[in-house]
């Protein structure tokens, strides 16, 4: 594990600062997450495809790189008259649909994957990329639910890259659920004081 370590690159450490600064704003409610977002994930679609054969994941960080102008938007001009998007939460029909399209979706993108590339952790990588898309519009929509299908979906990745003894890439997950953790406790405390008619 040392080796590894030390024979990270400068885009491996990069990603890694860049990706921390974006979960941890993006866990404040604070829109500049997005900027941080897209050059993190440019960088990691770049190592997914160069160095771990994990497509299905650098697909899912091009997608990342586009969606964080739309967030940018979203955040500051998609509530009411066009002003600040409010968190709320998610009906059960959003969960169910979340989780069918995430499975369902996620299994065809796999075998997709399997009889085009040689891919690693083809279906786990599929799924967690497709539920990844989802988990995305509910951080794009404010939903505080979407911090809950973080933490399954990081776990996830926590298992992939250990697999791949992509060991920095792993730890990073691992932190992503501690802030994920964070993230919904943060949303849920300023989405109830908003409530309250109590400014945060």
């Amino acid at each position: 594990m040392l080796e590894q370590f030390q024979s990270l690159t400068l885009f491996d450490w990069a990603t890694t600062i860049l990706a921390l600064i974006y979960v941890f704003l993006a866990a404040r409610n604070n829109p500049w997450c997005w900027v941080f977002g897209a050059v993190a994930c440019a960088i990691w679609c770049y190592v997914d495809i160069v160095q771990y054969d994990l497509y299905s994941d650098a697909a899912l960080q091009a997608f990342y790189v586009v969606m964080s102008g739309f967030g940018i938007y979203q955040w500051q001009f998609g509530g009411q008259e066009s002003g600040e998007l409010s968190i709320s939460r998610m009906s059960l029909t959003e969960h169910v649909g979340l989780i069918a399209f995430s499975l369902g979706v996620g299994f065809l993108l796999g075998y997709f994957v399997s009889q085009n590339f040689a891919a690693a952790a083809t279906y786990p990588d599929a799924i967690t990329t497709v539920a990844s898309v989802g988990a995305t519009f509910l951080l794009l929509r404010r939903k505080l639910e979407n911090w809950l299908y973080w933490i399954v979906i990081d776990l996830g990745y926590v298992a992939i890259y250990w697999s791949r003894e992509a060991w920095l890439f792993a730890g990073i997950m691992v932190v992503y659920v501690m802030v994920a953790g964070y993230g919904y406790w943060e949303w849920k405390r300023e989405a109830e004081l908003r409530s309250n008619g109590l400014t945060v």
